[in-house]
């Protein structure tokens, strides 16, 4: 089931949009995802987040769940929480819950003024992680310890899809809650469910 922020017609339209544009399948060797693990099929998020019914129906979830939570700034690793953040900010400033929003470098600038965070990022302010798919949750743990490195107070990161393999444990051990727009049973056909 989608995340309860998303409507029934807005949830299925954003199945059929990660299904159709989303969702990888191979028909011999594995992907090698993020984290090092392999896998039959391969999630790249990004003609999701830059389609632009995609990126309304991210932003407008993202921030049903967020503005309830207090958080008033969203950030993540570069490059897959980038587009995220920028549409979250982006659709925020249509109403009275404004949004700032950062991201985390993977290595320091080499240049100007050598920073890993870039954005817009306030300390003491209550600060979401956002990302395209979570396998182990490594890569939003990295973006959480750097934001709270900055003085901000993290405790959820929402994710446009879990792949259900150990990121909601990871993250929990942090303090951290993981919330998710859709999880592989939205999106995976049946049997590689079962192989899972």
């Amino acid at each position: 089931m989608p995340h309860r922020t998303l409507e029934s017609q807005e949830g299925q339209a954003l199945i059929d949009l990660v299904k159709k544009r989303a969702l990888h399948i191979s028909d011999g060797e594995p992907f090698k995802l993020a984290s090092g693990k392999t896998s039959m099929y391969f999630f790249d998020m990004k003609p999701v987040i830059l389609d632009p019914t995609g990126a309304r129906m991210i932003a407008s979830a993202v921030l049903r769940i967020i503005e309830p939570l207090g958080i008033t700034q969203v950030g993540g690793m570069e490059s897959g929480a980038i587009p995220i953040v920028a549409s979250v900010v982006h659709a925020s400033a249509n109403g009275q819950f404004k949004v700032d929003g950062f991201y985390v470098r993977k290595t320091p600038k080499q240049r100007g003024t050598m920073q890993l965070i870039e954005g817009n990022l306030t300390p003491g302010k209550r600060t979401a992680i956002l990302e395209d798919v979570t396998t182990t949750g490594g890569m939003s743990l990295k973006a959480v310890q750097e934001a709270r490195n900055a003085g901000c107070v993290v405790g959820h990161v929402v994710t446009l899809l879990d792949r259900g393999q150990g990121s909601s444990s990871g993250l929990a051990q942090a303090g951290v809650e993981l919330i998710a727009l859709l999880s592989l049973k939205d999106v995976l056909p049946a049997h590689l469910l079962e192989d899972k």
